[in-house]
């Protein structure tokens, strides 16, 4: 865990093949980078903005996403009801707009936080 410090800049862009956990909250990143071999990944609290990278479907692994408290924008990708693993969600405290992919519905989820956003249309579950 490196949570609650003052690390800067975009994520390493390679990792320990073997790192299955990745807890980075409340720093001052702004940049996502490709982690594929994670199953959890807890990026809240930090300065991410704009829209979520494209090749997030390449984290087949993830379990679990936290992506809150950041300065995310525009629509959330249809991409991630492609993430098979996925159980927990939470891209809560954004500025997401427009209306949910129902694809998010088609994942086994146990938890979806997706509250404070701009966010319109029916709940995809």
């Amino acid at each position: 865990m490196l949570s609650d410090n003052s690390f800067t800049g975009q994520l390493p862009r390679t990792l320990s093949p073997s790192l299955l956990r990745l807890e980075i909250s409340n720093n001052k990143f702004s940049k996502l980078t490709t982690l594929s071999q994670l199953t959890t990944l807890l990026l809240d609290g930090n300065l991410f903005s704009g829209h979520l990278p494209s090749d997030i479907v390449s984290w087949k692994s993830l379990t679990t996403l936290n992506l809150s408290r950041n300065q995310l924008s525009g629509s959330i990708p249809a991409k991630l009801g492609s993430l098979p693993s996925l159980t927990v969600l939470d891209l809560s405290r954004n500025a997401f707009s427009g209306q949910t992919p129902t694809q998010i519905g088609l994942l086994k989820l146990t938890s979806l936080n997706l509250s404070s956003n701009y966010l319109t249309g029916r709940i995809p579950i």
